[in-house]
């Protein structure tokens, strides 16, 4: 609606809104904490962007919406005065349309919280309430004269007894893709702490895995954040310097047209490839990678 108010740059006083069901009306005339979690998140949305007065509701023989869906030709939609205007919208005033049947319907009472306290005002005879389950709000045990036998644990659960219950199996994902790990998580943000961060805690869960008995816990330690630097930037070392990489690894020697060879690149004890240039004969600890 708002945007639809945008588009018309006019000055609009009222604003009224129709639904052809009036289960829905019936809904948004409800409070939310009387509605079952799925619908009250939905209406709850509804009530932030309108209230319950400016709903009304439009017979779906009246609802221009309706009509591409039974199937009309796009010709004679042009020419069909329902959908330029039906006649309800030419009345000065708007009716509200309100189905006092609606409170015993199956769907929408499916909807509500078990609330004993509104069956008479749905509609139940007096003589019924003491045979309505709902009424009792209960096990139909609590209906009975007699107490129950004790109930035992289930020795053969049913098929719907068991989805129910937390797998005790250890399970195994595997992702199959074409794009290399690195270039996925590295193309996950452009901070490079970020993407620090999200390998690291990528590194502790698979040192959890593999060691359960002394796990992780807290928060990332710097020797961890070190660690995940580290795999970053002997990934991003190999992308451009495959050759001279693998050369060193191997213990042979860089090619004489590596670009970085008059810089006398070596490996480090993490493996990082390092350059030695006017720093190599200082004796300071090696930290420029």
């Amino acid at each position: 609606m708002r945007r639809v108010l945008r588009a018309l740059k006019l000055e609009v006083s009222k604003t009224y809104f129709w639904t052809d069901s009036t289960i829905v009306l019936s809904w948004l005339e409800k409070e939310c904490k009387d509605l079952k979690t799925f619908v009250a998140n939905r209406i709850s949305i509804i009530r932030t962007l309108t209230v319950a007065e400016q709903w009304n509701h439009v017979p779906s023989k009246q609802n221009p919406a309706d009509l591409i869906s039974r199937g009309m030709d796009p010709v004679k939609l042009q020419l069909c005065e329902l959908w330029w205007s039906p006649s309800f919208l030419l009345q000065p005033e708007m009716t509200k349309c309100r189905d006092s049947s609606i409170e015993t319907n199956d769907l929408y009472i499916r909807e509500l919280k078990s609330n004993p306290s509104d069956l008479l005002s749905r509609g139940l005879k007096a003589e019924s309430l003491p045979h309505n389950e709902g009424w009792w709000n209960g096990s139909s045990i609590l209906q009975s004269d007699e107490l129950p036998e004790t109930v035992s644990e289930c020795s053969d659960p049913d098929e719907n007894y068991l989805p129910e219950l937390k797998s005790k199996d250890d399970i195994v994902l595997t992702l199959n893709s074409n794009k290399p790990f690195f270039d996925y998580i590295v193309n996950r943000s452009n901070r490079i702490l970020t993407v620090v961060r999200i390998l690291s805690i990528l590194f502790r869960f698979i040192s959890n895995c593999r060691n359960r008995e002394s796990k992780r816990k807290g928060q990332l330690t710097s020797e961890e954040l070190s660690e995940a630097e580290h795999y970053l930037i002997k990934q991003c070392q190999f992308e451009v310097f495959s050759a001279e990489v693998t050369a060193m690894m191997s213990g042979d020697n860089i090619s004489n047209k590596s670009k970085i060879l008059n810089l006398s690149p070596f490996l480090d004890n993490k493996g990082v490839m390092r350059v030695g240039g006017r720093l190599e004969n200082y004796h300071i600890q090696v930290n420029i990678p």
